[in-house]
Order: structure tokens, then C-alpha cells, then sequence
């Protein structure tokens, strides 16, 4: 599997055990998130859109990686995760929530690790003034 790049951090679904459960990338139900992760075995058809879709998880958008960020806002992963197209599904990951430069991490043109993102010490607080953009998932209402 490839890794996953989100807002320039990589994941790799092929890392550890240990790894991702650190991650918390090792859930067995979709409790704590509507939204996921889905890599899949080669670029979706229309059918297995639908497939994907009756299980549950409705795309937003796709991600490098053949991966699809979908909202999913069941709670069973396994009608998902047992799709034979599937090769990993995931709650979406804390991990790249916030950009590398951040956390003070360089840039890297195949995505910051995401075990490195996700545990950096935070960067100094001073005044210095930075531009932050804000993404929202694209079916997120930003006025509610």
C-alpha cells in the first residue's frame, strides 16, 4: 500500500502495530469520528462508489495515496473494512490535523511521517504572527 499524504503528512497503513495504535489508528468502531480514511486496492468504478456508499461511507474526496476521505457517521467498521476493493479503512487521523510548519517540522516533498507530526514538541509560542488557513471537510456547513 502507498502511503497516505493529508496537508503534507504521510501515513503509512503498512507502519507497526504498535505504531499506529499509537497513532490511535487502530480503532475498531467509528465512535469517536464521522469521518474516514478508505485506501483502496485501484481507483473506484462507479459500482464500487456505490458499494462504498451502501456500507456507509460517502466520499468527500479523494486524497494521494488511493485513498478517499469519506463521511461515515455510522459506527461499524466492517461492512467497510470487508469491501473487497478496500485494502484499509481508518478514522481520520489526528495526526494531520495540524500543518508541519506548524509544528516547527520541514516540509518534505513526500509528506512529513506522521508518527514524527504527530508526537513533535509544539512549536515556541511567541507574537510572531503566521497565516493560518482553515480547510474544512468539504461537507462541513463553516457557518454552523
Amino acid at each position: 500500500m502507498a502511503n497516505i499524504v493529508i496537508n503534507g503528512i504521510a501515513i503509512d497503513p503498512n507502519a507497526p502495530k504498535p505504531v499506529l495504535a499509537a497513532m490511535a489508528l487502530n480503532n475498531k468502531t467509528a465512535e469517536a469520528s464521522d469521518y474516514l480514511i478508505v485506501q483502496t486496492k485501484q481507483p473506484l468504478d462507479r459500482s464500487q462508489r456505490a458499494e462504498l456508499a451502501k456500507a456507509g461511507a460517502r466520499i468527500v474526496e479523494s486524497v494521494p495515496g488511493d485513498a478517499y476521505v469519506c463521511y461515515f457517521p455510522k459506527t461499524n467498521l466492517k461492512n467497510v473494512r470487508s469491501l473487497p476493493f478496500v485494502s484499509w479503512a481508518e478514522l481520520y487521523p489526528r495526526a494531520v490535523k495540524i500543518a508541519p510548519s506548524l509544528r516547527d517540522l520541514t516540509p518534505r516533498p513526500a509528506g512529513v511521517e506522521a508518527a514524527s507530526a504527530m508526537f513533535a514538541e509544539p512549536g515556541k509560542l511567541d507574537s510572531t504572527r503566521k497565516t493560518v488557513d482553515v480547510v474544512l471537510h468539504r461537507n462541513v456547513d463553516p457557518k454552523k
